[in-house]
């Protein structure tokens, strides 16, 4: 009777099964990716800090591919292009709305300076405007020393206002009306259509408008046309600040830049060397852009390029630093061309690890899924397998604590920052230290990762060989993070 009650309950199960085969998903399918979704394209816009340091030829930059010695606001501007081209090519499928703005001598409040935007945050899976970015940071290259009546640097310190320029870039994501970046005489080449250069707006061809675009503008009836929009809600907003070493302007003209956003941001602990940047970026970060109905999305967050070579500022680099905290973002100091563009893309894939998918099956690495010893630590990671298989990739990866920006965090094998700090997850091109090409083994295609050929008599496992080129999209290294 137990046996014939059995059988009954089993064929009803059986029978319910039949009827609805997918009711239930499986478990893998948040490790692979099923149960996501596409998010919304980044917006991102990075500040170039065009005061006098970046045309100074004391700093002994050199072209990388000539040797010649060249200023550091080229280097800056030819590794910006090289980001341009690089996020054009095939790997790079996920779109990234980017921008950038600058320094003017133009301010409302006296003799400092303010910020304007060159070219609003565009589509960089559009070609076109790839094309016109590019040639815009090309045109600007042979100007930033002095090009006729055109001159891309400020004249002098008195004038450098970071503040001021984050205040606009502010303005920017919130829709608002410029400030310090409105078209007038210093703003030669604002991106407002109608816009073509030359004559009394500088030379031709550097601006949007000259261009050819004809959309995306960055100023529109007196307004700035916000990248943050009710049909995008997920889109994250961030700010890449490339600065020369050498402090400006900063502190005297905090109270009017608007009685409504001052109050908030509320005074940090002072130090030495301070400025009010940390402030800045703390409010944009915390506070954040006003958004219109739909988006709740209005944080910025503040990634910051300490760009230096033979001479540097330390409390500078100090008041840096606390910036890139307070910002939500990291601190990277560059010396080369080759430095600021391997900064700017990891950057930009931290970011696009964050706008890849809505769902994670890994725990962030923190100090209860990790292991310790003095200096070293251990981290497991695994892969699952991509046709479902039972058999994952996985290693045990191990980092070191490092000292950045003045904090001991997770660092990589190459002395970087390893956590992504959007995430909490290891960084698309951290690089641990057991790292290792599967083209450097010995015995390769044999050897410990070949988990391609082990079958068993069901067929269980996979029968082909997996590529075991990275999986992420590092321009640093070849050696696979896996």
């Amino acid at each position: 009777m137990n046996t014939l009650r059995t059988l009954r309950l089993a064929l009803a199960l059986l029978i319910g099964l039949s009827v609805a085969p997918g009711a239930s998903a499986d478990d893998l399918d948040i490790f692979l990716g099923l149960s996501g979704g596409s998010a919304d394209a980044p917006n991102v816009m990075v500040l170039i800090d065009n005061g006098p340091n970046w045309a100074r030829q004391s700093q002994g930059w050199t072209d990388p591919v000539t040797g010649a010695r060249i200023t550091q606001g080229v280097a800056e501007l030819q590794a910006l292009q090289q980001v341009v081209s690089y996020l054009g090519t095939p790997s790079q499928p996920d779109p990234v709305n980017l921008g950038f703005g600058m320094l003017t001598p133009n301010s409302a409040v006296g003799s400092t300076g303010g910020g304007y935007v060159r070219f609003g945050a565009r589509d960089m899976t559009v070609a076109s405007n790839r094309t016109a970015l590019a040639n815009i940071l090309a045109n600007i290259v042979p100007c930033v020393g002095g090009c006729g009546s055109a001159n891309e640097s400020l004249s002098g310190m008195s004038h450098k206002d970071e503040t001021a320029a984050l205040y606009e870039l502010y303005k920017y994501f919130s829709g608002l009306a410029p400030y310090t970046g409105g078209p007038n005489s210093s703003n030669v080449w604002d991106d407002i259509a109608g816009n073509l250069g030359g004559g009394l707006m500088g030379p031709t061809g550097m601006t949007a408008y000259a261009q050819g675009l004809t959309s995306g503008w960055a100023i529109a009836n007196g307004l700035y046309q916000s990248p943050i929009s009710s049909s995008k809600p997920c889109a994250a907003n961030f700010i890449i600040y490339i600065a020369n070493n050498a402090s400006g302007q900063n502190g005297s003209t905090e109270n009017v830049y608007e009685p409504n956003v001052v109050p908030a941001l509320g005074a940090l602990p002072a130090t030495p060397t301070d400025t009010w940047t940390d402030e800045w970026t703390r409010f944009l970060f915390q506070s954040g852009a006003v958004v219109p109905a739909g988006n709740s999305n209005g944080a910025i967050v503040t990634y910051i390029l300490d760009a230096y070579n033979a001479q540097n500022n330390a409390g500078y680099s100090q008041s840096l630093q606390a910036a890139a905290r307070q910002g939500g973002g990291l601190y990277f100091q560059v010396n080369s061309q080759g430095a600021v563009y391997n900064a700017l893309v990891r950057i930009l894939e931290q970011i696009k690890a964050v706008n890849s998918t809505f769902a994670s099956a890994s725990l962030p690495v923190n100090a209860t899924n990790r292991a310790q010893d003095q200096n070293q630590v251990f981290v497991p990671m695994f892969r699952p397998d991509v046709k479902i298989q039972p058999r994952w990739y996985g290693n045990l990866k191990q980092y070191q604590l490092i000292n950045s920006g003045g904090s001991v965090v997770l660092g990589d094998a190459k002395g970087q920052a390893a956590i992504n700090p959007l995430t909490g997850f290891p960084a698309p091109c951290a690089k641990s230290f057991w790292t290792t090409g599967s083209a450097d083994l010995t015995n390769y295609p044999n050897g410990y990762w070949n988990f391609g050929q082990s079958v068993n008599a069901s067929g269980m496992w996979n029968t082909t060989m997996e590529s075991q080129s990275a999986k992420g999209s590092c321009p640093t290294t070849s050696n696979s993070p896996y």
